[in-house]
């Protein structure tokens, strides 16, 4: 390929099987290698390799495989991780130093995002084990014409101590702010307090209570090329009391900065709601609806009353 430095050699993994065990199978013929480059998207902690993500979590199960890495190595033979955010915090400096500690090899990763300049990102792998002197497996003026990051979009359970990412969140019509089960640590979204167990694994959007909207936006860019797959898993159930009853996703504008939660009550807050004097919500470049009481065909809540076609 003639995107790399010269003497570089280029296994592409197949996305659907297990990175880990592809990249074991193409070094059981190598040896004395002198770099290892893996270049994935990450996150804090973790490295998407093929179909699997290796994390804090499942390491020590490959700690089999990982050692075979180490020996196809040479005796000064260095790895080097390219994935967004793989060493940053305490988690991923840990993260890494394992993976250097089984190995046995010294490893270089990054602890911010890796990738275009105009996206935020550079090609400085930040954190080391030991001493590194190796050169990036790309030539410069493939770099400098890359136009997207290595980051994986958001992996989040909501049951860890904080929940990391950018996240935008706020209310409209007086709502209590949403929360989430994370723990009794500030994180970048408030935990709840609100009786929700720490690691319950959930982002409460809103209270129990009438008329309530809020929002949470997970501010990350995404190239319009590059695609997007999302599922959902719906559950509900039955309540006599006070509840909210939908729930929309959008896909917003990058050019736009929405701060409001949309006019709740109609046209996925789309609309304005003229009873209480809110705007309708600002970027919403498509908006999905999940609702049980069949509020969002409504053109506005409030005025004339119509539906959407």
């Amino acid at each position: 390929m003639s995107a790399v430095t010269a003497g570089t050699e280029v296994f592409v993994l197949d996305r659907a099987r297990d990175g880990i065990f592809q990249i074991t199978e193409i070094l059981e013929s190598q040896s004395e290698i002198s770099t290892l480059h893996i270049v994935s998207h990450g996150s804090v902690a973790a490295i998407e390799i093929g179909s699997t993500e290796l994390n804090s979590y499942n390491l020590e199960s490959y700690s089999s495989q990982l050692k075979q890495w180490g020996k196809a190595l040479s005796q000064t033979g260095n790895i080097l991780i390219y994935g967004c955010n793989v060493a940053a915090g305490k988690s991923g400096k840990e993260f890494t130093d394992q993976i250097s500690e089984i190995t046995g090899k010294n490893l270089a990763a990054s602890s911010n995002i890796t990738g275009s300049t105009k996206l935020g990102g550079n090609w400085q792998l930040e954190v080391t084990t030991g001493q590194i002197n190796v050169e990036l497996a790309f030539k410069p003026e493939v770099l400098a014409t890359y136009n997207y990051v290595l980051g994986i979009l958001v992996t989040e359970s909501f049951q860890n101590p904080t929940a990391l990412g950018p996240w935008i969140y706020g209310t409209s019509g007086g709502a209590i702010q949403p929360g989430l089960t994370s723990g009794s640590g500030p994180g970048i979204i408030p935990s709840l307090g609100l009786g929700d167990p720490p690691g319950g694994g959930a982002l409460r959007l809103t209270s129990n209570a009438d008329n309530q909207a809020a929002f949470v936006i997970y501010n990350n860019a995404i190239p319009s090329g590059d695609g997007l797959r999302v599922i959902f898993d719906l559950f509900a159930y039955n309540s006599n009391s006070f509840g909210a009853d939908g729930i929309s996703f959008f896909l917003i504008d990058g050019t736009a900065t929405p701060t409001q939660a949309g006019g709740f009550g109609g046209s996925l807050g789309y609309a304005p709601n003229n009873n209480s004097s809110i705007p309708g919500i600002v970027g919403g470049y498509l908006g999905v609806g999940f609702d049980e009481f069949g509020n969002f065909p409504i053109l506005q809540k409030g005025g004339s009353a119509g539906r959407d076609k």
